[in-house]
């Protein structure tokens, strides 16, 4: 999860710093100043698109965890298994 959250802030400031970079390259040259901010809204772009699907995964695996924590409460909750002395 902290791998995940920070390659997504990586991207994020790539993009940003490329964005300003390229705004000052533009100035002394200009082919490279474009390709500069083209590769940082492009990371902006990717960003954008991935953080809902990132958004997605991190609800649906804290509610897949929660699940898998209830069964396991209950299984060893039984009478069988936890409260039985042999």
């Amino acid at each position: 999860m902290f791998t995940i959250a920070a390659f997504f802030l990586g991207l994020l400031l790539m993009g940003v710093i490329l964005i300003g970079a390229g705004g000052y390259i533009i100035f002394t040259s200009f082919w490279a100043g474009v390709l500069v901010l083209g590769i940082g809204f492009t990371a902006l772009g990717l960003f954008l698109l991935l953080l809902p699907i990132f958004h997605w995964l991190t609800v649906n695996g804290i509610h897949l965890v929660s699940q898998l924590f209830q069964k396991l409460y209950n299984f060893l909750n039984e009478k069988n298994h936890f409260g039985k002395r042999v």
